[in-house]
């Protein structure tokens, strides 16, 4: 689909730019730790849609850092006793889902325990509201192997019914975790009643000490959407216009945000030249920037050539390749000719 380039003065425009879907809408914030540097505590997410968002830490023993995994950012914790990470946000949340990818890299001290971690919604960041975590071994988790879980909470009075045909359910004041698509924990009841959620994270004990574990791609979701079939890989495009400086000189300013969900970026989707912008008008230069591993950057620089109302286009357009992404099939994603 393509963009037109539209001009009354003062502002260009890109019209035509998909709208963010609904599940998208619903992501209070996502982080693959790919901006901020390598410190984590008082960093904020890659993205934040709704509010503000922040990581914090209740001051244990405990290391958490950003770490470069293969050209890849993730969040690693090093257990060295108790302590807690997790991101405070400005929304409350009563009901949803916290989904993120996590690996176990070193098992602890003491061979008799079990590498584990809690990982839970609460209203502080102690998070003792909701005791329950993850371990070696559930849903076939392995040691150095990534897994994707999700922990579904719900802190309203009321079951709440998920999934394609609704075949699963969370009861009021309980959690349920999800290992690599597999439910391995159902109905973990809260420890206390204490109202909306405002905190989303991990948490580690003294009896695990030395056991390693990273997170990559942690997202805050007010839907529930796991048990249900994955949707398709789609990008986004925002904002739906581009504003021209006041004094009309042809430049751009703005940038538009390109947004992936369901798929992820590969490290060298600019670098290498796997996404190309096409009947850009004479006098711009497009510049693409990869912000993290699901989201890329358009901007423009120069000047255009002819920038009255009778200049407006309607085909500029932006392409991305089969090596844009990691699962190396630009076909399957929707827009990735746009």
């Amino acid at each position: 689909m393509n963009h037109p380039f539209r001009k009354t003065a003062p502002y260009f425009s890109l019209c035509a730019l998909a709208a963010v879907s609904t599940s998208q809408a619903d992501v209070v914030f996502s982080d693959g730790f790919e901006t901020g540097g390598t410190t984590l505590v008082d960093r904020n997410p890659d993205t934040v849609n709704f509010g503000t968002a922040v990581w914090i830490s209740d001051g244990g023993g405990s290391t958490a850092t950003i770490v470069d995994e293969g050209g890849n950012s993730v969040m690693e914790l090093v257990n060295n006793g108790t302590d807690a990470f997790a991101v405070e946000t400005s929304e409350t949340l009563l009901f949803g889902q916290m989904k993120f990818d996590a690996r176990f890299t070193a098992a602890a001290i003491d061979p008799t325990k079990n590498p584990n971690f809690r990982v839970a919604p609460g209203p502080s960041i102690s998070l003792n509201d909701f005791r329950s975590g993850i371990s070696l071994g559930a849903g076939g988790l392995s040691l150095n192997t990534w897994g994707e879980v999700v922990v579904v909470f719900n802190a309203s009075d009321s079951t709440i019914s998920y999934g394609e045909s609704s075949e699963y359910s969370v009861a009021a004041d309980t959690i349920d975790i999800w290992v690599n698509g597999e439910l391995v924990t159902d109905d973990v009841s809260r420890e206390s009643s204490n109202g909306d959620l405002d905190t989303f994270g991990f948490k580690v004990f003294d009896g695990v000490v030395g056991m390693i574990f990273q997170v990559d791609d942690l997202e805050l979701n007010s839907s529930i959407t796991v048990g249900s079939p994955p949707s398709p890989p789609s990008l986004t495009y925002t904002p739906v216009g581009v504003i021209e400086s006041s004094v009309n000189p042809g430049n751009v300013t703005q940038t538009i945000e390109i947004t992936l969900s369901n798929e992820t970026f590969t490290a060298d989707v600019v670098s290498g030249g796997h996404l190309y912008a096409g009947n850009v008008p004479s006098g711009l230069n497009a510049h693409f920037t990869r912000v993290s591993n699901t989201r890329v950057s358009l901007s423009f620089t120069g000047t255009a050539d002819s920038h009255t109302t009778d200049d407006t286009i309607s085909d500029l357009s932006v392409t991305f390749t089969d090596s844009a992404f990691t699962g190396a099939d630009a076909s399957a994603v929707t827009d990735s000719v746009k």
